[in-house]
């Protein structure tokens, strides 16, 4: 699953230790507002969650490519979450529950300027971010998708009906991509190829007969508990064998098909994303969403090149073996996405400044086109703590304590960077009034 709704937690923790002593307003309507999000946002995240261990929605798949699910995703984020913020009244809350008020905001905000890029309509599947291997990892019965008792097999039937009723979905909408110009990169079009073959395949017995049993989606009844009686095996057995053969394996084959010959024939040859339908603001809002900042993409880019150059020439000094990999990787992410680089032209620059073997810098490749923005993330918020941490540290000065200014970041878990670098200027501002009146008595 793609990083996601970890803020969300956040917020749900924050708001979990609250004492009011206000009557304008509670912690028993606080809850109340916040569950009516919770179960809003799972209904239209049902994988969510299953991975968060919310087993209420386990036999339901989200249908997310379909103008159904599109405007239901519209209306909850735009009408649903702000009326429920309004009932917020900011003047009662404390410092944490207003952090917590803007994380929900920010996860309602992220989706709607999503909404308004059809990417990830469009161009649905990669070698990464697949939707097929989720589903793949919860049809293997070894995952978070329950298998203990019938009306656990019935959830993953029902769901896997929907799923079905995805990959039909799936299919039009890459067709409509095609049309508008959202395709896939070659490259990447021959990595998701061999993962839907594997999804077609039958064996036939030695009487010449059908045979699912080695098939991923044929797992669960493999691995019945002791406790289901030969009824209910028999029964579940036959019911799970007539969908696989009848109508998930054959949509496997009608989407294994499309991509092998008509989709391969139209995909794109270039690597930047600047060649989609508004690639250039989807890259931008990209970064944002994953890195939760302002920063443009021709800056990540120049600091990596300078940092890099800076690196190499160091490198005589002391091993930076990490650090200069990573450096080249978003060099290289925003070379492909910013700069128009082509394949050849990033594969040459990593294999010119790292000691990596060719066919493991190949493979790195292949994942910075697949997704432009995938590991800017931890890599912007490095740079951007320890940019705070020298600010605090030239401030505070002698009293800065770097395990207590690693507690103020930990102890809010994952919360958009902007809002970081509030709590942390606050503590900053604080720390350093207490400094002063200590030097002044």
């Amino acid at each position: 699953m793609k990083k996601n709704n970890i803020s969300i937690i956040s917020a749900f923790l924050f708001f979990s230790c609250i004492n009011y002593n206000n009557d304008a307003i509670t912690e028993k309507k606080i809850n109340i507002l916040l569950e009516k999000y919770n179960k809003g946002f799972l209904l239209l995240n049902s994988l969510i969650a299953t991975f968060a261990r919310d087993n209420r929605f386990n036999d339901q798949f989200t249908d997310f490519p379909s103008e159904k699910y599109q405007e239901k995703l519209k209306v909850f984020y735009s009408s649903f979450c702000k009326r429920l913020l309004r009932q917020l009244n900011i003047k009662y809350l404390s410092n944490n529950q207003i952090v917590s008020e803007k994380i929900i905001e920010w996860e309602c905000d992220t989706p709607l300027a999503q909404a308004n890029f059809k990417n990830d309509i469009l161009m649905l599947t990669n070698q990464i971010w697949v939707v097929n291997l989720t589903v793949g990892q919860l049809a293997s019965a070894n995952g978070v998708q329950p298998f203990n008792i019938v009306k656990d097999y019935e959830n993953w039937l029902k769901r896997l009906g929907k799923y079905n009723d995805w990959l039909h979905s799936a299919a039009k909408r890459i067709k409509e991509g095609i049309q508008f110009g959202y395709k896939l990169l070659k490259e990447l079009v021959k990595k998701v190829i061999p993962q839907f073959e594997s999804l077609t395949k039958i064996n036939i017995n030695t009487k010449g007969e059908l045979d699912i049993n080695k098939h991923l989606f044929y797992s669960p009844i493999t691995k019945f508990h002791n406790s289901f009686t030969n009824n209910e095996k028999t029964e579940l057995t036959k019911k799970y064998s007539y969908f696989l053969v009848n109508k998930l394996i054959s949509s496997f084959e009608r989407l294994y098909s499309f991509l092998c010959t008509d989709y391969l024939k139209a995909v794109r040859k270039t690597s930047d994303i600047n060649r989609i339908p508004e690639g250039k603001k989807y890259y931008q809002y990209s970064i944002k969403k994953y890195t939760t900042t302002v920063t443009k993409a021709d800056e990540i880019h120049d600091l990596e090149l300078k940092k890099n150059s800076r690196m190499l020439s160091e490198i005589k000094k002391i091993k930076l073996h990490m650090e200069i990999q990573s450096a080249i990787r978003f060099a290289v992410y925003t070379g492909f996405h910013a700069k128009r680089w082509t394949r050849q032209q990033a594969l040459q620059y990593s294999l010119d400044n790292e000691a990596e073997p060719e066919a493991s810098v190949i493979s790195e490749i292949g994942e910075y086109m697949a997704d432009p923005c995938q590991a800017l993330s931890y890599k912007i918020g490095q740079l951007k703590i320890i940019k705070l941490r020298a600010k605090a540290m030239k401030i505070i000065e002698d009293k800065f304590n770097i395990k207590k200014s690693y507690n103020q970041i930990l102890e809010t878990a994952c919360i958009p960077l902007f809002l970081q670098k509030d709590k942390i200027n606050t503590w900053v501002s604080i720390k350093s009034k207490i400094n002063t009146l200590n030097k002044i008595f």
